[in-house]
């Protein structure tokens, strides 16, 4: 006989043959202390008797744990814990109440300087325009003097902490300090000078350090105007890293490093950083709401070199997997970044005449000779290559020299979409820009070569102490120079001596025409000795990217060339100038806001390439809710370089 249902009469219950679904046995059986409660029934099969209830409800617990634990490496990045620093203080300088800013990741509130301020004398200005770009540049904390902030930073912060520091000159009807045209260095420690005879650009900028910890439990950031000038500052980020952000793998020495033999883990280590590029390879821009140190990544478009159609870009909807009681963690890249890479494009090889030379290139400006740390992220979607029964290998080239030779990603990760990175110490070239390629290996499957996920590019901030750069010794040094002077010498006796020998075998000399003797007399040169920015109108001073500038200077020496073979032709020369129109633009239009390092203040997230891209690709939104076709706009300028074809 069937019992009473006491909150559902209409529906009879079940019978004592009826069997349950898993999703029914949590309503149907109340725990053992109130077992003589009834619940309603949701649904109602052919059952079991009583007497088996009790294991059938132990194993659909089971049942349930193990698909909880199954479903848990799907769940977003956004519902795992978020980082929590051991010690954070966000200033907005000179602002009177907090700035807070929700939708940060987690999210954030600035609040006013006053208590952080070494000396109370040290006034504040406030933006005459009532909307400004960021609630963050409503007001700075200016000086004609020097003034300083003090932190206490507790011993648990860690080696390292990470600095941000915001800079946008604006307009101000308070005539005592003017911020426009200040110029001035910043100290911390009184160890480290991060910047030097420095002038905001009137767009802004944000400058991001690593600083050591040196333990003292204070912590000191000095602004120090320059003679005749004034120092400011908008808002001040400090906080502690996380310990597996730095220096927990030896990088890779190449180039002038590795042919100096430094120690780059010694030597390196106690240096301060400073983050001048940090591109989401193949992705679109991530902002502070979805990076957990609210760090932004900028689209690698305006920065890859090459023909068109080199490469292409894929994308997975798969959980990104970090490698337990390893460095790899989502504190050093967020998932979003390894989601998305460019890869080598397989179709553009077929036809090349140098396919085995085929390599995917990014160029950055940089300081000449001088020191960087690049970082290079990967994530493998497909351990197996595409060819079966071989495994992806390339080669990863950084300025201008081998980085790692053959490359294989199952050496570091044991299964697919596991996220690493590489490290490597290299040194600026002392003309030209920095270079990273990736490029096929003889080893590798035929078709494929290689992919980047990520790429990061720090520059060395010595301490003051340091003799050099690379913090070596200066006997060091002084062996290096007379190496460099005995060097020197011997190339130019060499030169002498191959002049002579020419002159004797030369048969007759070719006198100049008459129209040419001005010209061999005094050769041209696209560049004076002042500069590129030099030879520009003055009008325009200030105005124009010296990068641009010195693209399109170098592009017409070329062009004067001597000999035709040596003279660009002329879809080359058009692709030239597309790029420094390219350079100029971005240098006017980019915000401040939105990015940390100086690669903010010259490329902007709506700059594209399209001889670099491909026409439509797809790739996954940030928020993981659809994925999105996104086109890449045709440059109105030079419209003939929009077909992909090859010359």
């Amino acid at each position: 006989m069937s019992r009473p249902c006491r909150r559902s009469p209409p529906s009879p219950c079940p019978s004592p043959h009826t069997t349950l679904s898993l999703v029914d046995w949590q309503q149907v059986f109340p725990p053992p202390d109130h077992h003589h409660r009834t619940y309603p029934l949701l649904k109602s099969q052919p059952t079991t008797p009583r007497a088996a209830r009790p294991r059938l409800h132990y194993r659909a617990s089971m049942a349930v744990l193990v698909t909880l634990l199954l479903l848990l490496p799907l769940l977003p990045s956004t519902a795992l814990a978020a980082f929590t620093p051991a010690f954070a203080a966000f200033l907005a300088c000179g602002a009177s109440s907090n700035v807070s800013f929700p939708l940060d990741s987690p999210a954030r509130t600035f609040t006013p300087d006053d208590a952080f301020l070494a000396s109370s004398r040290v006034p504040a200005v406030t933006n005459s325009n009532s909307n400004p770009a960021s609630p963050l540049y409503a007001a700075a904390r200016a000086s004609n003097s020097a003034f300083s902030y003090k932190f206490s930073p507790s011993a648990s912060a860690g080696q390292f902490l990470v600095l941000r520091l915001h800079f946008f000159p604006f307009p101000t009807s308070q005539s005592a300090v003017s911020i426009s045209s200040a110029r001035f260095a910043v100290s911390v420690l009184g160890a480290y000078t991060l910047l030097s005879h420095f002038s905001p650009p009137s767009a802004g900028v944000v400058k991001e350090f690593f600083v050591p910890a040196d333990g003292s439990g204070e912590l000191r950031i000095k602004f120090t105007p320059d003679t005749g000038s004034s120092a400011f500052v908008n808002a001040v980020e400090l906080f502690s890293a996380p310990p597996e952000l730095l220096w927990n793998l030896q990088p890779t020495a190449v180039g002038a490093v590795a042919a100096r033999g430094d120690n780059v883990s010694l030597l390196w280590q106690p240096q301060a950083l400073e983050t001048v590029y940090r591109l989401n390879v193949g992705g679109p821009k991530v902002g502070t709401d979805k990076d957990t140190l609210w760090r932004t990544w900028l689209p690698d478009d305006p920065f890859l070199f090459g023909p068109p159609g080199i490469s292409m870009l894929n994308s997975t909807t798969s959980p990104i997997i970090y490698v337990p009681s390893s460095p790899y963690t989502r504190e050093v890249a967020p998932d979003v970044v390894y989601r998305t890479q460019r890869a080598t494009n397989a179709s553009a090889m077929v036809g090349s005449r140098t396919p085995g030379n085929f390599n995917m290139t990014w160029t950055f400006a940089v300081d000449q000779q001088s020191d960087y740390l690049v970082r290079l992220h990967f994530c493998d979607y497909e351990l197996l290559s595409s060819v079966i029964g071989t495994v992806m290998v390339f080669n990863v080239f950084v300025a201008g020299a081998m980085g790692t030779p053959e490359l294989t990603p199952t050496q570091n990760e044991q299964q697919s979409n596991t996220a690493f990175y590489i490290d490597y110490a290299a040194t600026a070239p002392v003309a030209g820009n920095l270079t990273v390629s990736i490029g096929m290996s003889p080893k590798g499957p035929p078709g494929e070569g290689g992919f980047l996920n990520g790429l990061e590019i720090m520059k060395l901030r010595p301490s003051d102490s340091s003799s050099s750069g690379s913090g070596m010794s200066k006997k060091k040094v002084v062996i290096i120079a007379l190496s460099a002077v005995l060097a020197a010498s011997v190339l130019a006796s060499a030169a002498v001596l191959c002049v002579c020998f020419v002159l004797r075998r030369r048969r007759r000399v070719t006198r100049p025409a008459p129209e040419e003797k001005e010209s061999t007399q005094t050769p041209w040169s696209p560049f004076t000795q002042d500069g590129p920015s030099w030879i520009a109108d003055p009008r325009i001073i200030g105005q124009v990217n010296e990068n641009s500038l010195r693209k399109f200077a170098e592009t017409a020496g070329k062009c004067l060339a001597d000999y035709g073979v040596d003279r660009p032709s002329m879809g080359d020369v058009l692709w030239n100038l597309e790029y420094c129109l390219q350079l100029q633009e971005t240098h006017v239009r980019r915000e401040a806001f939105e990015d940390s390092g100086v690669a903010a203040t010259q490329f902007p997230e709506d700059v594209v390439v399209p001889r670099w891209t491909a026409s439509s690709t797809s790739f996954l939104s940030i928020d993981d809710s659809a994925v999105s076709d996104v086109g890449v706009a045709n440059s109105k300028v030079f419209s003939q370089l929009s077909n992909g074809e090859g010359r």
